[in-house]
């Protein structure tokens, strides 16, 4: 929760300081905020694989309610209508069990889910919406390997 709260805020931070997305121009300099694994990556993974988020939250509405199926239906037209190429599913979490429900974001590349983590609308949602809504979240950022193991 506290990378997740980090992350938000630098987005936040970035967004109201008005910095340009050269500011924070390579993983390694986005990511020396949190601790990582990128050091372990093959180099250039991370700029040209797939990325993933995987952001698994509770709401504050009970699951199932009206409120609820609303939410995650506003969370998922938001995230549509954002221009970024990214496929968005929803899950019911199983384990662990403070968690209600999940949300996979697959991006083409780093350089869409950056744009993706810095486009104005994508904000404004944060803070109308999520913010207000989601009581407890935990965020996992990975990249595709498909070549290890074969």
């Amino acid at each position: 929760m506290a990378i997740l709260r980090a992350r938000q805020l630098l987005s936040i931070l970035a967004l109201v300081s008005g910095m340009s997305g050269a500011a924070l121009a390579t993983p390694a300099e986005d990511l020396s905020r949190l601790p990582n694994n990128l050091a372990l990556l093959p180099d250039k993974w991370i700029e040209t694989r797939p990325v993933q988020l995987i952001i698994s939250f509770s709401l504050k509405s009970a699951p199932n309610s009206a409120e609820a199926n609303a939410f995650l239906k506003t969370l998922r037209t938001s995230m549509k209508a954002l221009p970024q190429k990214m496929d968005l599913k929803l899950y019911r979490q199983l384990t662990p069990n403070r968690f209600h429900y999940s949300a996979v974001f697959t991006f083409p590349n780093w350089a869409e889910y950056r744009a993706h983590e810095k486009d104005p609308d994508f904000m404004k949602y944060y803070l109308a919406s999520w913010k207000p809504e989601v009581v407890e979240s935990e965020e996992r950022l990975m990249v595709l390997d498909d070549e290890t193991g074969r």
